[in-house]
Formats: C-alpha cells, sequence, structure tokens
C-alpha cells in the first residue's frame, strides 16, 4: 500500500549567512549552507515524517574567545525517519580534519548515541603546528612534533527532572608532543589518557595512569620525567605519584600527592638525591665561584594558589664532601678582617660537612643559610674552620635572565637535534 502524503520538499540548497547568533550571554557567526533536501510528511497522524539534508558551516567565530580557529568548517549529514535523528559529520580546522563524529537520537525518548573521534593528529613545522591552528593567539604557545589521538562513546539523556546528562568513556592518546609554552619548552610529552563521563557530570580515570616527559626547560634544563596520575573531580583532587626527573645530574622525587584544586594550600615533599653542586653552580653563572660536591636532602613544598613556597627545607652534602673556590672581586684588604678572613679561607677550601636550611619565598626569594666545616690547606696549616653563610637570590629574576640569554625556537630546536 502506498503512504499518502501532506507534504513533500525536495531542493537543492540555500544558504544562509548569520552575522549574530545568541550564544547565551555570548554571541557567534557562522555563514550555512542546507543542500540536498529531501523530506516527506506522510497524511497518516502517526507516520513519522522522513527528512534528509547536508549542512555545511564556515565563517565560523564565537565572541568574546581570546582566540579564533583558522578556517573553521563544518559539515553533516542529517537523516531522519522513524523518529530518529542521525547524524554523520566532520570538523576541519585549516583544512585538516579534526573531529569526525556519528550519533543517534532517537526523538522518542530523548536520548542519544554519539560516537565522537579525533583522527591522528600529525604535528610539524609551518603549516603541520598546533599555532597554524589559530589566529592570533593570546600566548606564546606551539606543537612541531609528535601526534594526538581522541575518542569517546557517550549516551546522552534529555528529561524534565534533571536536564541533560552526558556519560561515557573518553580516551586521549599523546604520543612524543614537542613544542613550548611562553618561555617553557618541552620535549617528548606521552600520555595515554583515559577515564568515564559520569552523568552526575563528573570525570573519574583509572589510578594506573602513566605520563612521561624527556624535558622540560624554563631556563634549566629539567629531563626524564615520569610520573603517575589519576583525576576525580568527584574530590576535586589530582593525585600524582612517583614524580622522577633528573635536574643537575642528580635525581629529584616525589612519593606523591592529592593535590585539591579547591583547597586553600597543597603540600608535599622533594626529595633531592645527589645534585650536582657544580652543574648547579654553572647554571647560576656566578662569577668567581668554583665548586664541587654532591648535595641531597628533602624540600617541603607548599602551593597557594599559583604561589610556591618552601619552609625549613634542609639539605647536606654526600661523603666524602667538596671543594670551593671562591675569587672575590676584592682580593686585598677590604677594611673589614672578618670577611677577609672568609674570603681567604674560600680560596681553597675543603669542606666535609655541609648544611643547609632551606626557605623560598611565595615572592620568588630563595634563603640559604649554610653552615660549612673543613679546612683550607693553604692557610694555618690547613687548620679547621667552620663557616656560616647566608645566600639569597630571586629564582624568577634568575629564569627570567636565563629565558632572556635565549631564543626560545632555538632552545626547542636544540633539544630536538639532542635526542
Amino acid at each position: 500500500a502506498r503512504t499518502a502524503t501532506v507534504g513533500a520538499v525536495v531542493g537543492n540548497g540555500v544558504e544562509l549567512f548569520l552575522p549574530v547568533i545568541s550564544l547565551g550571554a555570548n554571541a557567534g557567526r557562522a555563514a550555512i549552507k542546507a543542500s540536498d533536501l529531501r523530506g516527506r510528511w506522510p497524511a497518516e497522524p502517526d507516520t513519522p515524517a522522513q527528512f534528509s539534508a547536508q549542512l555545511d558551516a564556515r565563517a565560523i567565530g564565537v565572541e568574546p574567545l581570546p582566540f579564533q580557529l583558522r578556517k573553521p568548517e563544518i559539515s553533516a549529514q542529517l537523516e531522519l525517519g522513524n523518529n530518529n535523528l542521525s547524524v554523520d559529520g566532520r570538523v576541519v580546522v585549516a583544512d585538516r580534519d579534526i573531529l569526525t563524529m556519528k550519533g543517534d537520537l532517537d526523538l522518542t525518548t530523548s536520548t542519544a548515541q554519539i560516537h565522537a573521534e579525533m583522527p591522528p593528529l600529525q604535528f610539524g613545522t609551518g603549516e603541520q603546528s598546533l599555532a597554524h591552528l589559530f589566529l592570533d593567539l593570546p600566548v606564546e604557545v606551539d606543537v612541531v612534533t609528535g601526534n594526538v589521538a581522541a575518542r569517546t562513546d557517550i549516551a546522552v539523556q534529555v528529561n524534565d527532572d534533571s536536564g541533560l546528562r552526558v556519560s561515557g568513556p573518553i580516551q586521549l592518546n599523546i604520543d612524543k608532543l614537542s613544542g613550548f609554552y611562553t618561555n617553557t619548552a618541552f620535549v617528548d610529552f606521552s600520555t595515554d589518557f583515559s577515564g568515564e563521563l559520569m552523568d552526575s557530570g563528573d570525570f573519574v580515570s583509572p589510578a594506573a595512569l602513566r605520563g612521561s616527559i624527556a624535558s622540560v626547560n624554563p631556563g634549566l634544563p629539567i629531563e626524564n620525567i615520569s610520573f603517575g596520575y589519576s583525576i576525580d573531580t568527584r574530590k576535586t583532587t589530582v593525585d600524582l605519584r612517583d614524580l622522577q626527573a633528573s635536574i643537575f645530574n642528580g635525581t629529584l622525587r616525589s612519593e606523591g600527592v592529592a593535590y585539591n584544586w579547591e583547597a586553600a594550600a597543597n603540600t608535599f615533599t622533594m626529595a633531592l638525591e645527589r645534585i650536582d653542586l657544580s652543574t648547579l653552580l654553572d647554571m647560576g653563572a656566578y662569577e668567581g665561584v668554583q665548586a664541587s660536591g654532591l648535595i641531597s636532602g628533602n624540600i617541603p613544598v607548599n602551593i597557594a594558589g599559583s604561589k610556591l613556597s618552601v619552609a625549613e627545607g634542609t639539605l647536606h652534602v654526600e661523603a666524602p664532601g667538596g671543594s670551593i673556590r671562591y675569587q672575590s672581586e676584592n682580593s686585598g684588604s677590604s677594611g673589614n678582617a672578618a670577611l677577609d678572613l672568609v674570603n681567604q679561607a674560600l680560596s681553597n677550601y675543603q669542606y666535609d660537612s655541609l648544611e643547609a636550611d632551606v626557605n623560598y619565598l611565595p615572592s620568588g626569594d630563595l634563603n640559604l643559610a649554610v653552615r660549612l666545616q673543613g679546612a683550607n690547606p693553604d692557610m694555618n696549616q690547613g687548620q679547621r674552620i667552620n663557616l656560616n653563610l647566608n645566600i639569597s637570590d630571586n629564582i624568577p629574576s634568575l629564569l627570567q635572565s636565563l629565558q632572556s640569554s635565549r631564543s626560545i625556537t632555538d632552545a626547542l630546536e636544540r633539544a630536538l637535534q639532542n635526542q
């Protein structure tokens, strides 16, 4: 039997330019084209309508976002039949496929199943870089090697009582991303991130996620970084575990911390193991000072907002000790007998004991109270000399000085060449 119709539509298409689209408190714009229109409305009241169309959107923008995508385009094939709307679409930015999506919406139950996937996105220099996907980024950031892929299968439920509920697994694969953010270069960041989006709006990841970074360089190199992590938005926490990194030819370790982003402050302890004092001093480019020794200790770290501080950290030298050779600008008499004695002792100081109290203020000022026990073999037949030194420096200013002496892109290029 043939179904009678009360209406039908067939068309090649229509294009609309919408300079202002209301998006709550924001506004957007787009040029939308509908083509291959097909529609039929049966005369029987219980027989669902059928409709299909190809939708394409370009010249898309959202205000007042601080950035704009380069040549964003969205295309989707829509099919409506038997009270089910199916969508097969993709998102293209700067002529690169960014996202594909397939979904089915049951209009009777107001439920939907959506599969979305980011195909492997390979980064390179020039038009293959992350920055090329955007126009006028507000910060200096780019990714120039590595690739990213992602996928999700989510269920959507809409009802009057609970509103919109979304749930399902999410997976993100990051493989050897290298680039920079402001003045910090990073090389070979990798992780396989996964978790479950719950219909309550929370997100929970497995406990065994791992990440690694070959190096991070904010002015001084931190290398061979590895860590475990998990996320639980129900507890507003990110759990970091088994953090380890190489710095100044030594090792930086932490058993971990449950970082609560809603807490006023978070604390954890970093352990320093066999830090090479000569390498550390080379980084600071302190003129007239040479030193050797392997330093270990514990540094309790407090993070309050964006401010980091350390109170009552401790350092000590590993046996058998080390040496300090300091050539003062005023090698002769300064008029201060005590200062002259210290300068003379430090001209060739061999120490077997070094202890230091470490305090780092939220302002960025580092204060070290150092206690040394040793001797200068060139003074008083090597008589034992104990010294107390107070050393201060502003770490952000030091890093800024180190950053200003280099090009971030050149530093990244050298790091990639040295892999």
